[in-house]
């Protein structure tokens, strides 16, 4: 790039250095991409009526039969979906 450009370069937009770099990515390392719009559904935290039912962990705080999945089974580092 020549010392001209940059300030050029500067006064672009975010959108308009995305068009820029496009082809060159396309060129150098085969990049595609895919695009589309989709409407997806949205799930929104509320407060329940009486207010929230957690409480703050304390140390000392434990699981003495540790933690278990749906089978009744422990396994370190669980995680459900």
């Amino acid at each position: 790039m020549s010392e001209s450009d940059v300030p050029k370069l500067d006064k672009l937009n975010r959108m308009e250095r995305n068009e820029m770099m496009r082809p060159v990515l396309v060129d150098r390392f085969n990049f595609a991409a895919h695009r589309e719009i989709r409407e997806l559904p949205v799930f929104e935290l509320v407060m329940s009526k009486g207010g929230p039912k957690l409480k703050e962990a304390t140390p000392g705080d434990t699981y003495p039969d540790g933690l278990k999945d749906n089978q009744g089974q422990s396994s370190p580092g669980m995680m459900e979906p």
